[in-house]
């Protein structure tokens, strides 16, 4: 209850302040310009600006463009040397010949990788996490997007409170998030079970499926649908010959990070795997704190690299896609 009213109340503000339009694109669901409210904010807004923004810029105006060139450049290599240094690490630490993690390994060799893949247990629970991943991946694309063509081609009252509820498991923390469903799913008896934890998945990846797929639909041009709608094409028809194309792209794209987000999950499927089940971020955490071998690098870096696969293949497709 605690983690719930401390997210409850920085959401509550940063709706008052920034909208609920940005999470997923930037327009605004509803406007009221005879809103007092929202004029005394504005009036606000602009003596902060006064005040405080233009001085800012002047200041900013002053610095060389080399010297920002320069600290621009080295801040972006700290973000990238940080975010993939411990991916290398993790990388060599896999090819190590040692009994136990360690940096660097005195050194190289293939046992590990042997060991994972003769290894049944190991092998299940990879098997029954890319088959939870691909069912929780459906549902998320499924649901998801049929909301969003609601809320983005519609309009109607509570419009904002869809959304909210939409992307609110991104919002909750995921303790929360996973007893609340650990206490639904035990009363429909799917705790322990295939559909059950990709259910409780595809709850986790409905607001990315959400917000990649209204800002694809966003993109796409309305006055080819009412073309196509002027020339006797029927609604069906129009979105299954013109907004399916345009927006698939954006469906790929949120199938495949539903994906990844339901294979790495781990406190969902603590609470809803039971012990019937085995998924790969079960064993990782229970190796980590059983046995900390090279295997756990050798599971990491499998996962790295499927993420690597991934993305390349969505870009080559997308690209492919743009030329034609």
């Amino acid at each position: 209850m605690v983690l719930l009213v401390i997210a409850s109340v920085v959401v509550g503000l940063a709706m008052r302040f920034l909208g609920l339009e940005f999470i997923w694109g930037g327009q605004k669901l509803t406007t009221n310009d005879n809103d007092t409210t929202q004029g005394l904010s504005s009036g606000l807004k602009a003596t902060l600006a006064d005040a405080i923004g233009w001085r800012m810029l002047r200041v900013l105006g002053k610095v060389p463009g080399s010297v920002s060139g320069l600290t621009v450049t080295m801040l972006g290599g700290f973000v990238v040397l940080a975010l993939t240094l411990p991916i290398v690490v993790v990388i060599v630490i896999s090819f190590s010949r040692a009994s136990f993690l360690t940096f660097p390994p005195p050194g190289f060799s293939l046992r590990w990788y042997v060991r994972f893949f003769s290894n049944s247990d190991w092998m299940t629970a990879f098997g029954t996490s890319v088959l939870v991943a691909v069912l929780s991946s459906a549902m998320s694309v499924l649901i998801g997007a049929s909301a969003t063509m609601a809320i983005v081609r519609s309009d109607f009252k509570g419009k904002s409170l869809v959304m909210t509820a939409l992307v609110s498991p991104m919002i909750v923390p995921p303790v929360v998030l996973g007893l609340s469903l650990y206490a639904y799913m035990l009363h429909l008896h799917l705790v322990g079970t295939v559909w059950g934890v990709a259910m409780a998945h595809s709850v986790a990846g409905l607001p990315l499926v959400v917000v990649i797929v209204s800002s694809a639909l966003q993109s796409v041009d309305q006055r080819q649908e009412l073309a196509a709608s002027v020339h006797g094409a029927s609604p069906w028809r129009v979105f299954l010959h013109v907004t399916l194309p345009a927006m698939a792209p954006g469906l790929s794209a949120a199938a495949f990070f539903a994906f990844l987000q339901s294979f790495d999950e781990l406190v969902l499927s603590l609470f809803l795997a039971g012990s019937s089940i085995t998924l790969l971020p079960l064993c990782l955490w229970a190796d980590i704190n059983y046995q900390l071998n090279p295997v756990l690098a050798v599971v990491s870096t499998i996962e790295v690299v499927l993420v690597i696969v991934g993305i390349s293949f969505a870009r080559k497709t997308l690209a492919g896609r743009a030329q034609s």
